[in-house]
């Protein structure tokens, strides 16, 4: 399936752009820099930054389930390296640098952390940056050094030139906001992507045609936190039936939301002072709005784009078995 696929590619991907040279991608200068999609009713559009869509991996319920079972499944896939041998079986090589370098690619990291950020970048924003680190002893140029780590990068912070028969020239990195800017030669870095039919420097993630599912699942998560918050019941109106002068409005309204807002506070008994009523807005409830359908019809569309069966993700539901 996928993840098995996505696991061989990956590797074989890494260890070609690694030891060989990096693949050639048509030209065009992309900067990933922040922008907002956001339009001007509040209201999203269905395209987003890499600054976006990375941050529903801690935003989105549903996304952080799919990204993270896609990801550990890549890492876990076995790996096995072989040298071919034209007379004879394929022999299986236990002791390489290659093997060496996988396996603690950068300080503190693992092989599986490793092609699990590899998948994780892949999944949220269709690219995977990383620098090669490379051995540097004297005058020697660092492009020709020796590869001892590769260190990932996070997409939002790069932004690269490409030369239609080279490759990539330079990567600009920048950690910090307002920190500098690290400058990388083309053959220094390892740049993967997924395909994009109208764009051959881009990616397309399953995030992206699941962009507003994943952004009405977080509103309508919100809605819910905010709705228990204000005592579990819609919005309140306190509608006076006299003359009430303002300052004594605004004490009254205090005092019942001190008393009847906050889901430790629902159910119980509130007397309204005289002169005041108590009416809900607009007269719309938590069935009407049918926010269990819509969550649930959120799931499905993220786990559709991911090919994740919610059940893979601990969902039990009579429906799906």
């Amino acid at each position: 399936r996928t993840v098995s696929s996505i696991a061989s590619a990956a590797a074989s991907f890494a260890f070609r752009q690694g030891l060989i040279k990096s693949d050639v991608i048509p030209a065009g200068l992309v900067r990933l820099d922040a922008q907002d999609y956001r339009q001007s009713d509040g209201t999203y559009r269905s395209q987003a930054t890499p600054s976006e869509v990375l941050a529903q991996y801690e935003a989105s319920l549903w996304v952080f389930a799919c990204v993270r079972a896609i990801a550990q499944a890549v890492a876990d896939a076995p790996r096995v390296l072989k040298r071919v041998v034209d007379d004879g079986p394929d022999v299986v090589v236990e002791e390489n640098p290659v093997l060496d370098l996988f396996n603690a690619p950068a300080p503190g990291e693992t092989w599986h952390t490793w092609i699990a950020s590899i998948a994780s970048y892949l999944e949220l924003d269709g690219r995977y940056f990383a620098e090669k680190v490379r051995r540097k002893s004297g005058n020697e140029d660092r492009a020709s050094g020796e590869i001892i780590g590769i260190n990932t990068l996070v997409n939002s912070k790069v932004r690269f030139d490409l030369d239609p028969k080279t490759g990539v020239t330079k990567l600009e990195y920048t950690p910090a906001s307002a920190g500098e800017t690290i400058t990388f030669k083309g053959e220094d870095v390892i740049v993967i992507k997924y395909f994009h039919p109208t764009s051959k420097t881009a990616g397309v993630s399953p995030l992206r045609p699941a962009w507003l599912a994943s952004q009405t699942d977080q509103a309508q998560r919100e809605w819910n936190a905010f709705f228990f918050k204000n005592g579990a019941e819609p919005d309140t109106v306190l509608q006076p039936t006299k003359d009430i002068p303002p300052g004594e409005l605004i004490r009254l309204k205090n005092e019942f939301m001190s008393r009847n807002t906050n889901r430790r506070n629902a159910r119980g008994v509130y007397a309204p002072p005289f002169g005041l009523e108590i009416k809900p807005y607009g007269g719309a409830s938590m069935r009407d709005l049918q926010f269990d359908k819509l969550g649930i019809r959120n799931r499905d569309d993220i786990c559709a784009a991911y090919r994740v069966p919610p059940v893979a993700l601990g969902v039990v539901d009579s429906s799906l078995l």
